[in-house]
């Protein structure tokens, strides 16, 4: 297996990524688009399964001005949600394509990484898309107790840290990363208002299109962030696709606490194979 650390242009800036590939010629590629807070690295393991055991080349990156693709200061980040699940997920794709160019495209998304494929332009290679808890979850859509902990997030520490540093500091609340303050204002407009982002008047949101290639939803019966009815949805937005859907619980799998962000760690991969819909 071949792993190289790579470049992104993305409009203005540039993302930092790994591309995984097969010591043969790749029998597909997988442009794999993280949960928000989440470094790309974090999805090591899971690329390095499909490269290995499945002969895919495999491209994690991380969004512009986080994580590894930051470069200068935070707080004058111009980045939003929109910005990340539409602009850049299409330039890291368009680079995968460029660098492989040959075989079939599956996008795999992580939560934010499969909720803005209706606002990508068509791509003919593009076979199939895996959204993996991912779903336009509303305040109100999270079970109890869980939904206090929400609300308090989107409407008193989250605001005024996020006002106070001009930046959300995800890394000290245990997101994962910190992120910068437009992504976290973007994503709060979405999740505490009916209809998501149908509403919002981002550019980068106009003229959404359903998909026409395969479409899986999966969702994990343990996850209070995004609820298998909720991650259920996306058919809404993509009428055209063959949707299919499943709701993975964790002890048939012999895990346990798997929820919203776990299912890529190295230490659930029995779930792997029922992420693409081997098992």
């Amino acid at each position: 297996m071949i792993t190289e650390t790579v470049t992104i242009p993305a409009g203005s800036t540039r993302l930092s990524g790994t591309l995984f590939l097969p010591d043969t010629a790749p029998k597909g590629v997988v442009l794999l688009s993280g949960a928000t807070g989440i470094p790309h690295g974090y999805y090591q393991h899971f690329a390095r399964w499909l490269t290995e055991e499945h002969s895919l080349g495999c491209l994690t990156y991380d969004y512009s001005d986080f994580g590894a693709s930051l470069t200068g200061s935070m707080r004058q980040s111009q980045a939003t949600m929109a910005l990340w699940g539409a602009r850049d997920q299409q330039a890291a794709r368009a680079w995968l394509l460029a660098r492989v160019p040959e075989g079939a495209l599956t996008m795999i998304g992580h939560s934010l990484g499969g909720l803005c494929h209706n606002f990508h332009a068509p791509e003919p290679r593009l076979s199939r898309v895996i959204a993996v808890a991912s779903g336009p979850i509303h305040q109100y859509d999270h079970p109890m107790p869980y939904r206090l902990s929400v609300m308090a997030f989107w409407h008193v520490f989250g605001p005024v840290l996020t006002t106070l540093l001009g930046y959300y500091p995800g890394k000290a609340m245990g997101l994962g990363a910190d992120i910068p303050a437009g992504v976290f204002w973007q994503w709060r407009r979405w999740c505490t208002k009916r209809g998501f982002f149908a509403h919002d008047a981002d550019p980068l949101l106009a003229n959404p299109a359903s998909l026409t290639c395969e479409l899986r939803t999966v969702a994990l019966a343990d996850d209070d962030m995004i609820p298998p009815q909720v991650v259920a949805r996306h058919v809404a937005w993509h009428p055209e696709a063959r949707h299919s859907h499943v709701t993975l619980d964790p002890a048939a799998f012999g895990l346990q606490n798997v929820g919203h962000l776990a299912a890529f760690r190295r230490k659930n991969q029995a779930l792997w194979p029922a992420l693409l819909g081997l098992s």
